[in-house]
């Protein structure tokens, strides 16, 4: 577990016990909050979970030393039962005896009362005191503002969490006391009348008897229906000029007219919040714009780090979990996929794809109390892009070609079987944490072992000869191909792709001159390619290095196929430069296994460093569309 993933878990354990002990009563102390119960729901180890909640006595936690342990937050208890005086009882009767106690000696003195500050709806959000710090510390300056609060745009990304958060900007208003519990919260999606923009305003703004064919009757709008509460407008960008100064003047004077309406006007008290994924110079008028002074820019999932990202997946799993009444265990390179996956939709797509993990793991296992979630059950990189690519291939023998593969993947799936018995040469990828301490043995003679073992007990073909020119097979595919790298941390990351030959001999290297330029790059890539051929039985996979020195040009090439492939690049440049070579590689129609078409390659991956003043080294490294990899973090 990386040390992102253990302060995940232990945020996550703490808040646990906070809700559960919000939940008890005093006559359960004796059966709740176990360290064994809480290791269960996290499916971790007991003494993991009991290092963590030991290390909150005496700051977040007090507990009952019984056997087994109890553990309780000590605000939450002190809020609804008692004030505590120790960290550790020796039992549930020596807590409640204290409490006996204490009302002995008080008798007739009136009673202590614990004011415990209530979080607020904003608090416990995930990136509160991350990403979120400043959004949030804008959406409660826009309430506290007398009157209607000031207008407030939500700008970000499809799948941010706009319509979220602006529910969460209404629940924050009622418990402040800013708006009533039974406030009107009313949603309207503008984008629902982008082919009818006079039912739009209709519909807002209301309209008055005979104001369009089928007004038989005067209406009120939404703006009459959310008095007195909160309007959220999604996708308001949808609104038309006409609209936009007619919400101008409601916004800068509280007035408005129903559709139909030249004379007198209606007011109405709401706080309004607005969305919109747009940019906002282009799509509105500079006097709509100039009237709300509060823009909350709403990050996507990429842009909120690494840690958010683990703890919404967290997230996602632990309310599957409560959905489908299953306890699950989801593999650590289950949680490595979904933290690199590059999220279109952002959050709402990682929370569908886990609902969609997570049903396809418990249509298989729906009778069994626990699910197991694994690589297999993920939409895999490469059976998309193969069965993108069928979607869009037109030469018939191509089609053929690609459905027998997708049939293969099925079948290993379903079989659990490699899809290939070919996989080479086995390449492990090492990083290593450096205050890591390796005892008990050789690094390298594990590695092997390990090697030794899957491909013994994998039946994969062992294909590794002991000398390069003498040959004479080692019969166990050992010795693996070792790369090393120290980085900062305590742990170890270990990638292992197993790399077939018949592809690695179409690779190539080059020694380029700076002045062969980018266009001498994409030459190379598409020349190495085309000599290729049917060779590396495509649809293959591509990975380019570029920069560093003769050696580091070609590991970069091969750690470029260690990445899924419907990953880019972070920086724009070389992301840009990979699309744009794999369209002009699929155009070279050498297609799969050679018969031709659209298919020649389902991915491109390019990886750099820095490198020389007078050089600029290139690699590419081939592989075939069986492109295997797996990670663990240890």
């Amino acid at each position: 577990m990386r040390k992102g993933e253990r302060k995940l878990l232990k945020d996550s354990i703490i808040q646990y016990v906070k809700e559960n002990t919000a939940k008890i009563s005093l006559e359960e102390l004796d059966t709740v909050l176990t360290a064994e119960a809480i290791a269960g729901y996290f499916q971790v180890k007991r003494n993991t979970v009991s290092y963590y909640l030991n290390q909150e006595i005496g700051k977040t936690f007090f507990k009952i030393n019984t056997r087994p342990v109890r553990f309780l937050d000590k605000k939450v208890f002190e809020k609804n039962f008692f004030t505590v005086s120790k960290d550790v009882y020796a039992s549930v009767n020596d807590l409640l005896d204290e409490n006996k106690r204490k009302n002995g000696i008080q008798k007739e003195e009136k009673q202590e009362i614990n004011f415990v500050e209530e979080q607020d709806v904003f608090q416990n959000l995930i990136g509160s005191n991350g990403s979120l710090k400043n959004p949030i510390e804008q959406m409660k300056t826009s309430i506290f503002y007398p009157n209607t609060s000031l207008p407030v745009f939500l700008h970000g990304p499809t799948g941010s969490g706009k319509s979220f958060m602006a529910r969460k900007i209404y629940e924050f208003a009622v418990q402040e006391g800013i708006l009533k519990p039974d406030a009107p919260f009313i949603i309207m999606n503008c984008a629902q009348y982008v082919n009818n923009i006079e039912l739009l305003s209709s519909n807002l703004f209301g309209y008055v008897k005979g104001a369009f064919t089928g007004a038989y009757a005067t209406t009120k709008g939404l703006l009459e229906a959310a008095d007195g509460g909160m309007l959220f407008l999604d996708e308001v960008h949808r609104l038309n000029s006409e609209s936009q100064e007619k919400l101008f003047v409601f916004l800068d004077q509280g007035i408005f007219r129903r559709m139909g309406e030249s004379e007198g006007w209606h007011k109405a008290k709401v706080r309004m919040v607005m969305a919109t994924t747009e940019n906002l110079e282009s799509n509105f008028l500079d006097t709509f714009l100039r009237r709300i002074p509060i823009v909350v820019q709403i990050p996507s999932l990429r842009e909120r780090g690494e840690q958010e990202r683990l703890q919404f997946i967290y997230h996602f799993f632990i309310e599957e979990s409560k959905v489908l009444d299953k306890k699950m265990k989801v593999s650590g390179n289950v949680i490595e996929a979904l933290l690199n996956h590059l999220y279109q939709g952002n959050i709402g797509d990682l929370e569908n794809k886990i609902k969609f993990i997570c049903a396809t793991a418990y249509a298989k296992k729906k009778r069994k109390n626990e699910i197991d979630i694994h690589l297999e059950h993920l939409p895999e990189d490469v059976k998309c892009a193969i069965k993108n690519c069928r979607a869009c291939e037109d030469w018939e023998i191509a089609q053929g070609v690609l459905d027998k593969i997708i049939e293969n993947y099925e079948i290993a799936d379903t079989q659990c079987v490699p899809i290939c018995q070919d996989t080479g040469m086995a390449c492990v990828f090492l990083e290593i944490g450096q205050d890591v301490h390796i005892t008990g043995g050789d690094l390298a003679d594990a590695i092997n072992e390990g090697v030794r073992r899957g491909y013994d007990k994998g039946y994969l073909r062992k294909s590794v000869v002991k000398d390069p020119v003498r040959r004479g097979n080692t019969g166990d595919n050992t010795p693996a191909m070792i790369y090393t790298e120290i980085v900062p941390g305590e742990q170890i990351k270990i990638t292992v792709g197993p790399k077939g030959f018949g592809s690695e001999n179409m690779s190539a290297i080059r020694m380029f001159k700076p002045s062969a330029g980018l266009q001498g790059i994409k030459d190379f890539i598409l020349e190495t390619v085309e000599t290729a051929g049917p060779n590396p039985c495509p649809p293959m996979v591509v990975g380019v290095g570029i920069g560093g020195t003769f050696d580091k040009a070609a590991l970069l090439a091969k750690k470029a196929l260690m990445r899924p492939i419907d990953s880019e690049n972070p920086d724009p440049f070389y992301a840009d430069l990979e699309k744009e070579m794999l369209e002009k590689v699929n155009k070279l129609g050498i297609g799969p296994q050679g018969f031709g078409g659209k298919t020649t390659a389902i991915g491109l991956n390019i990886e750099t460093m820095a490198t020389h003043i007078a050089g600029m080294p290139c690699a590419i490294n081939i592989n075939c569309h069986v492109t295997r990899h797996k990670t663990e973090v240890i």
